[in-house]
């Protein structure tokens, strides 16, 4: 079974919000761009293995120089998680749906001055069988 991380920026990518490695990343936050997404693999619950569900969690993070233009980033990742990922097939799983944990949260700035914006989410998903 692939990263749950992985797969999230992987349907970030074809909702539209950039390309894998260019403006969305994986696991480790670049130094620039300066407006980017990265996701993190983060614990989520036990896993439900009677039913071969998993449930992970990811945190979506977004950089930006804008505060304004890097909210709108987060609310879109947000509406394609919560909006379209439901039922889909990504990788070697198929994904249940996706749960904020909460809403968009600002980091504040980071060293360089750049807005840091967070969301995470809870996943449901099971193994294609």
């Amino acid at each position: 079974m692939r990263s749950a991380a992985h797969d999230t920026a992987e349907f970030l990518a074809d909702g539209g919000l950039g390309a894998l490695g260019s403006e969305l990343f994986v696991g480790s936050e670049p130094a620039g761009p300066d407006d980017c997404i990265t996701v993190y693999d983060t614990p989520g619950l036990e896993p439900d293995p009677d039913n071969q569900r998993y449930r992970p969690a990811v945190q979506v993070r977004v950089r930006g120089a804008s505060y304004v233009d890097a909210y709108e980033r987060a609310a879109t990742a947000r509406e394609i998680l919560i909006g379209t990922a439901h039922n889909r097939s990504m990788g070697d799983s198929v994904y249940v749906g996706f749960w904020n944990e909460g809403d968009i949260s600002s980091l504040g700035r980071d060293e360089s001055n750049r807005h840091r914006l967070v969301a995470t989410y809870r996943i449901i998903r099971q193994s294609e069988v």
